[in-house]
């Protein structure tokens, strides 16, 4: 009886965050390594700019509870949805096996990075919303969760895009070296 009461009176408390993930993979039929640099540069929509994608759309709920003199956020769900979108070159030829694989597991791990940036956004999000104290109002304490949404997303695309220049230098240098 004292556990239910516990967590009943806890705010919220959810120590991962809970996602569907989907991994897709494009064909790539080629038999060359400056073919397989070609292919992926001339993605439709992608062009030169992505091997691979991570999107993501998280849906936020907040529950509110009140008295006289204050609100609280009591609860927060977060419903996230993550699709990867990785290259699948059909037929390597068996002597860019080992290059393919070592360049494909660079743009899996890249690929799950972002992933995981939103998985960080998202529970550091949840531990800021947890430690806000009440508000003189609900709609002031919806006001600060869209503070600290902003900021965490914020810090989250900033690290995606760090990651993705870091790797852009990479993948010049990837289709450089193709062209010799």
């Amino acid at each position: 009886m004292l556990a239910l009461w516990f967590l009943a009176a806890a705010p919220f408390y959810d120590p991962d965050v809970h996602f569907r993930e989907q991994v897709q993979y494009y064909a790539i039929k080629t038999d060359s390594w400056p073919q397989l640099i070609e292919v992926v540069r001339n993605r439709p929509g992608k062009g030169n700019k992505a091997w691979a994608q991570t999107q993501w759309q998280g849906a936020y709920k907040l529950a509110f509870a009140s008295n006289d003199q204050y609100c609280w956020i009591s609860a927060m769900q977060v419903t996230l949805k993550v699709t990867i979108s990785l290259p699948d070159w059909q037929n390597v030829p068996r002597d860019l096996a080992p290059r393919w694989q070592a360049f494909f597991q660079h743009i899996k791990q890249h690929e799950y990075l972002h992933r995981q940036h939103v998985i960080d956004m998202i529970k550091a999000l949840k531990k800021d919303v947890a430690a806000l104290p009440p508000g003189p109002s609900c709609p002031s304490m919806k006001a600060a969760y869209e503070r600290i949404k902003e900021k965490r997303d914020t810090e989250r695309a900033e690290k995606d895009d760090a990651l993705d220049e870091k790797d852009r230098l990479w993948q010049i240098a990837e289709q450089e070296q193709a062209l010799r």
